[in-house]
């Protein structure tokens, strides 16, 4: 995930739960980033060893990419991560351990317009500021927006990424991609957590309700609901 922007890029790693092998996850890191509009600085890992191994080490020396990792024992230092796991993963596939090559494909599979959805159509709140009073903490968030909305809105981007991205979100519908990206994963046979459907059928109703509103009214459509704040 990128903090800037609140994107989140997801990928399955075949057979991790099978073998520890080092060079998996640089063929999935390799796939990720070109998938990424922009170019990837920097990579945050926790302590698994794989992860925190020569193959990684050795591949983000040759691309450019500052490796860096948590402190042992620190769930804190990956907060944001952690948050995208449960608001997304959990929620999607829930706490089933998918194991094989067969899981990995379907889960490939299902990330693929995942990570579309949230990316193009799911805000979310981002920490503005934060003051203490004492022991009362007062928090103050940014206007809910989406991780393309804010990429768009970085003075940052270059013209290349602006195109790339307006022209990948103009063809994009919420609605297809929720009926497209969860049936054929659970047709497979992998079990149904039943949480899915709800979540993002109920947000693509809400997002459709909202812009019909908005046009009556003459007023600009909201977007989905915001994932709450942590």
């Amino acid at each position: 995930m990128d903090d800037q922007v609140s994107s989140c890029e997801l990928g399955s790693v075949p057979g991790t739960a099978l073998v520890r092998e080092q060079t998996l996850l640089v063929s999935v890191l390799t796939q990720l980033r070109s998938l990424l509009p922009f170019p990837l600085l920097g990579l945050d890992v926790d302590n698994d060893s794989v992860f925190m191994n020569e193959s990684v080490r050795d591949y983000c020396r040759a691309e450019g990419i500052v490796l860096t990792r948590c402190r042992p024992y620190r769930k804190n230092d990956q907060a944001h991560i952690e948050q995208k796991n449960g608001a997304i993963v959990r929620r999607i596939v829930g706490y089933h351990r998918y194991e094989g090559l067969a899981a990995a494909r379907e889960l490939a599979r299902l990330y693929a317009t995942t990570r579309l959805f949230v990316n193009a159509f799911q805000p979310s709140f981002k920490l503005a500021e934060k003051e203490r009073e004492g022991a009362r903490v007062r928090k103050r968030y940014h206007a809910p927006a989406t991780p393309s909305d804010r990429l768009l809105a970085d003075p940052r981007t270059s013209n290349v990424v602006r195109q790339r991205v307006e022209t990948l979100r103009a063809d994009l519908d919420p609605v297809r991609l929720t009926s497209r990206h969860r049936v054929p994963f659970f047709k497979s046979g992998f079990q149904d957590t039943g949480r899915l459907s709800g979540h993002l059928a109920s947000t693509t109703r809400r997002h459709h309700r909202r812009r019909a509103l908005g046009s009556a009214s003459g007023k600009p459509h909201l977007t989905p609901r915001a994932q709450a704040p942590s």
